[in-house]
């Protein structure tokens, strides 16, 4: 006989967490007795996004219940989510539940945490859950779309029907409350002219698909509802939603419009949209006689041009009925007062929203200690003056009224205005004002990256549908991420070279609040920069056959400073406060937290690794250390000087037409006063996507040519920074400019493109055959910090002879 046990797990319900106790649950210093015990499953979770952890992740589960006082012996017994495997989980021998009991069993694989896990999980979708004895069912369960964070149980507890319920993991359950679906759902948006995809060698169309909104702040039950394209409305044939379907508060279901006969999904609908002559969609509440809620649109054949692939149209803001059309009675217009989205602002199971043109998010600090603290600096970029006022600012977006700024806050036309944590300041001063970070309180995270929201509001406060958003990664301490425009237009969030608040050398926190704000600096370049990437050498052909060469792939790396670069954590062993001499253990070694790659390729540099100033550093898409041929190969075939590292293999591959290559460098690892103790962030220090074609040059594209960076100092994700030119892994792509004599005066005058923090050498012989090469008094270029001209001026040359003269670099001895 076993014991009873209790295992406390964590759960969080929004702000608080606390302890509560599962699953437990075996006998009671008493036989099972089988014959008169009743196990049911009690409560089921389908979406665990944040309701239930097993740690530190949360899992989908099924609760069962012990109807009877007498403990069972599930040993054997069997849960399942397919009717026709019964036995996907079997409960391991020795497995009891109470008399009165609960059991926990998690419905994932992570079989290294604690408690029973079945291997699969549950669809929030719908599915099926069935629990049963030697093959004999003993309980089951069916449902339909499930909301985030919320059960299904059975009330009363252990004995009722299924409804929805609060998660309450071994404990009686507790129903949750619902909002009725009359003035709460709304048809949200919708597309009739979802495109063409290829797939498998197939072109399908993509389904048309329209999304329901609920308004209220409760669920809503779904379950024997009906959509319906029929005009006049009725619903006699169409679909009816499943049983225990229900919609979570402020929340959207995305249901595709597959047609008649194919929708065998719960989020599918038997009806397709017509683009060419409109619909009328309507929604019938379970009777099939009360309308929740009706919406309608043209098509092409009325207004030519209403419907373009992939656009959608819907309410702004969500659920909005001001303006739109009601109807009232046959024959139904068709309502074209609705919002255009297109292809890029298309949001089916999210918020509708449209950009904040007049209001953009021009620089965030995240990473702070005193005199600084996290800020976020907003641009007018239009000649007209804007009123903020109201507007809220979040670092979540599906929490948009965390900060809200004051009433009659301005932003002048081309101006700037600052916004501050503003710790220990009177409430609503600032975005972290009480200093704790939560509730409508927030910080940025600079471990992790973050995101920082601005909602577009009316003086009531009520969101508008507008909003200007950006994301950003870790961050090193007072380095700033700041809005930057490249030759396309296109603007990107990236880390700044310096912040520009206003105040940017404070002496204290107070100081520093008094900025207001200032045009970006530059961005932030290097030290460690891509100057090559030889991304689609020419095909190999194969049986006449044309293979992808992915073996000669390359990208150069390149030390674009004085100083010797490490690629790792040089901090070397990391102390929690205090030590010396109280703690001597360090809580963290850098030394084994290298630079990476990542992006569409991911390489991790092994330790060690260290770039000279101005120095090479090939990456490859083989071994090699392990295949040597290879690696003779490709040296000999790119000339790869003696001495240029060359590491690999990356995993992934560059791709033909398009990929991202990102530098990251590691950070300190959080300390002990963090709640991600030891994490290590990393930052980024240089990304470039690249296209193969134009403005991106078009002969790096299986034509023989790489991508050559134009200029070290300047930022690499533009193409007016990339040039074609023939591959030359671990050297420079130098271009000679003049090359003049002076017979008089015996001078020769050399001019060429230098690279920023390279340093050279003119070296001179006087046959091309012979192999000795001298260096020329005073011929040598010391690094500077651009890109351009470099000038060597060679005098008192001897008369009579020939000689040849080479750029070389780094600088010779």
């Amino acid at each position: 006989m076993w014991d009873m046990i209790l295992k406390a797990m964590k759960t969080m319900d929004g702000a608080r967490a606390g302890l509560r106790l599962w699953a437990a649950l075996l006998g009671l210093g008493c036989l099972a007795q089988p014959l008169q015990a009743q196990v049911v499953i009690n409560e089921v979770m389908t979406d665990n996004a944040t309701a239930f952890a097993n740690e530190d992740i949360y899992p989908d589960w099924v609760e069962l219940y012990n109807t009877s006082t007498s403990a069972v012996d599930l040993g054997g017994w069997t849960l399942t989510d397919t009717p026709t495997n019964t036995a996907r989980f079997v409960f391991p021998a020795g497995t009891r539940i109470a008399g009165r009991g609960y059991l926990i069993v998690f419905c994932d694989d992570a079989f290294s945490y604690p408690g029973l896990h079945t291997g699969f999980g549950l669809g929030r979708k719908g599915g099926f859950v069935g629990l049963y004895q030697a093959g004999i069912l003993k309980d089951s369960v069916i449902y339909g779309l499930q909301p985030t964070d919320y059960t299904i149980g059975r009330m009363p507890n252990g004995t009722g029907g299924f409804t929805l319920t609060l998660p309450t993991p071994g404990a009686p359950n507790q129903a949750a409350p619902l909002s009725p679906p009359l003035g709460n759902l709304r048809i949200n948006e919708w597309t009739a002219t979802n495109s063409l995809q290829i797939s498998g060698g197939k072109t399908n169309e993509t389904p048309d698909w329209l999304e329901l909104y609920n308004l209220a702040t409760n669920p809503v039950s779904l379950a024997g509802m009906v959509f319906t394209t029929y005009d006049p409305p009725v619903a006699t044939d169409n679909k009816v939603i499943t049983n225990l379907s229900f919609i979570g508060p402020r929340s959207f279901i995305k249901f595709d419009c597959v047609g008649r006969g194919k929708a065998g999904k719960n989020d599918e609908l038997d009806f397709k949209l017509s683009h060419n002559t409109g619909e009328l969609v309507t929604l019938f509440d379970s009777n099939r006689v009360t309308i929740i809620e009706q919406i309608s649109f043209p098509g092409v054949t009325t207004i030519p041009g209403y419907w373009a692939p992939d656009v959608s149209y819907g309410r702004l803001p969500d659920g909005a009925t001001n303006g739109y059309y009601v109807h009232t009675a046959y024959p139904y217009n068709r309502s074209t007062n609705w919002v255009r989205f297109s292809r890029e602002q298309t949001t089916p199971g999210a918020s509708n929203l449209l950009p904040l043109t007049n209001v953009v998010i021009n620089e965030v600090l995240a990473h702070t200690d005193p005199p600084f603290e996290d800020a976020i600096e907003l641009f007018n970029p239009t000649p007209q003056p804007v009123n903020i006022g109201g507007f809220w600012i979040s670092n979540d977006k599906d929490v948009p009224k965390k900060f809200r700024i004051p009433p009659g806050t301005v932003l002048p036309p081309y101006g700037f205005t600052n916004f501050y944590e503003c710790v220990g300041c009177s409430p609503g001063a600032g975005f972290n004002w009480s200093g704790t970070g939560t509730g409508t309180n927030f910080t940025l995270n600079s471990a992790h990256g973050d995101a920082v929201y601005v909602f577009a509001a009316d003086a009531a406060g009520n969101l508008t549908g507008y909003r200007a958003d950006v994301d950003f990664s870790a961050s090193f301490n007072r380095v700033s991420y700041g809005r930057y425009v490249t030759s396309e237009g296109k603007t990107d969030f990236v880390p700044m070279s310096r912040t520009t608040f206003g105040m940017d050398n404070p002496t204290s926190v107070l100081e520093f609040r008094l900025g207001k704000g200032l045009s970006n600096a530059y961005p932030r370049v290097g030290p460690l920069v891509i100057t090559e990437i030889h991304y689609h050498p020419p095909d190999l052909i194969i049986s006449n056959t044309p293979v992808d060469d992915s073996l000669n792939e390359f990208i150069e790396l390149y030390n674009a400073s004085t100083a010797p670069l490490c690629l790792w954590d040089t901090n070397g062993l990391y102390y929690a406060p205090g030590y010396p001499p109280w703690n001597t253990t360090p809580y963290a070694d850098g030394r084994t937290n290298t630079w990476r790659i990542r992006g569409d390729i991911d390489f991790d540099f092994p330790t060690n690794v260290t770039v000279p100033p101005g120095g090479f550093l090939l990456l490859v898409n083989f071994d090699p250390v392990t295949n040597l041929t290879q690696l003779a190969a490709f040296t000999n075939k790119f000339k790869v000087p003696p001495g240029v590292p060359i590491l690999g293999p990356y995993k992934g591959k560059l791709a033909n037409s398009s990929a991202q290559i990102e530098i990251k460098a590691p950070d300190a690892p959080q300390g002990p006063q963090h709640p991600d103790f030891r994490y290590v962030p990393y930052v980024p220090i240089e990304r470039i996507k690249y296209y193969d074609d134009p403005p991106w040059p078009t002969n790096a594209d299986g034509r023989g040519m790489s991508l050559n960076r134009v200029k070290i100092e300047d930022y690499a994700n533009d193409p007016i920074n990339w040039e074609e030119g023939p591959p030359t892994p671990g050297r420079q792509h130098l271009k000679v400019g003049q090359l003049g004599f002076d017979r008089v005066n015996r001078r020769l005058t050399l001019q060429f493109k230098g690279w920023a923090y390279a340093s050279y050498s003119v070296v001179y012989s006087t046959s091309l055959t012979s192999g000795v090469w001298f260096k020329v008094p005073g011929g040598d270029v010391p690094p500077q910090t651009n890109t351009g001209p470099r000038t060597v001026v060679i005098t008192n040359l001897p008369s009579g002879s020939t000689r040849f003269y080479r750029i070389v670099s780094p600088q010779q001895p």
